[in-house]
């Protein structure tokens, strides 16, 4: 189900005062210790305005509630600023032309396929280690998965028949064609790209749900998020229908003390890739400190 997008007003339309005073060419979030606005569940009071449109009665929603939505955000900035790695490729796998029908088994399938692949590039200990997140759907009838991930310079034909070989051995079915599509962007325009993929994963956000922004007012969540479409997702009755890599956790993002761009309330930087400058720039300051420390730390122990 398509309709108007209720998200289709930008930014100026909201009034929003983002850091005053920083020309946006230099921005670089990097809060002093004691400077640091409050999480995004004081400010954003995520979920609380939220309200589930369903079609009558009790059942599963056709829609994403808010904080799963902001969850997939803040995994994606982790991604980009904790590990310094760009989310450059797009994973569809549609489980329902394999005779998948029953939701709980395509969360299953999908963890299953995610460890495949992890595991194919050499597990946590690789030079490119697995990241992703993903969106189960069922839009029209038809179970599938979107996975956002990153996919190394030169490995996409191998990653797509890696999936439908394991799609096959996994549904014991051999997957009739376009049941896997896998996109790569490895050009200058990837983050823009990334930008796009995940705001296309998000289409499915409840249309009602509202946040508090740090301007004190409250707005439609999907257009703080500059979301560009809106479309039902399905019922899908499993609690797991948005998930993603262990490394992008919420206690891997809380242990690594994570500060995203929806924390700052830099709603319009969502997408421009300062988060990316950022793991650069503390790479850059840290380097003189790993250079000038003594050998000994660097050894392998006896």
């Amino acid at each position: 189900m398509i309709r108007t997008n209720p998200f289709d007003f930008g930014l100026d339309d909201l009034s929003l005062d983002v850091r005053p005073g920083v020309p946006r060419e230099d921005r670089v979030y990097a809060p002093q210790p004691g400077t640091m606005p409050p999480r995004l569940d004081a400010h954003l009071q995520r979920a609380t305005e939220a309200v589930f449109a369903k079609e009558g009665g009790e059942g599963p929603s056709d829609y994403l509630p808010a904080d799963k939505v902001i969850e997939l955000f803040e995994a994606v900035s982790f991604a980009n600023q904790h590990h310094g790695v760009v989310l450059n490729g797009f994973l569809t796998v549609n489980w329902s032309w394999c005779g998948v029908r029953d939701p709980r088994a395509v969360s299953w399938l999908t963890t299953r396929l995610m460890n495949r692949i992890g595991k194919a590039r050499g597990g946590a200990s690789a030079r490119a280690p697995l990241l992703y997140v993903h969106v189960h759907e069922n839009a029209l009838g038809r179970l599938h998965t979107h996975v956002l991930l990153n996919v190394p310079v030169g490995t996409r034909p191998a990653l797509l028949e890696q999936v439908v070989r394991s799609v096959g051995q996994l549904t014991g079915m051999k997957p009739p064609s376009h049941t896997v599509d896998v996109r790569q962007r490895q050009d200058g325009h990837r983050i823009t790209q990334q930008g796009r993929w995940l705001r296309y994963v998000a289409k499915s956000l409840d249309p009602e749900a509202r946040v508090r922004a740090p301007d004190g007012r409250i707005y439609p969540l999907g257009a703080l998020l500059q979301l560009e479409k809106w479309q039902a997702s399905g019922p899908i009755g499993d609690k797991s229908r948005v998930g993603g890599a262990v490394a992008l956790a919420r206690s891997a993002r809380a242990a690594g003390g994570h500060v995203s761009a929806l924390d700052l309330g830099a709603f319009a930087d969502l997408y421009d890739g300062w988060e990316v400058r950022l793991h650069r720039a503390r790479c850059e300051r840290e380097r003189p400190i790993l250079n000038a420390a003594p050998d000994f730390l660097f050894r392998n122990p006896p």
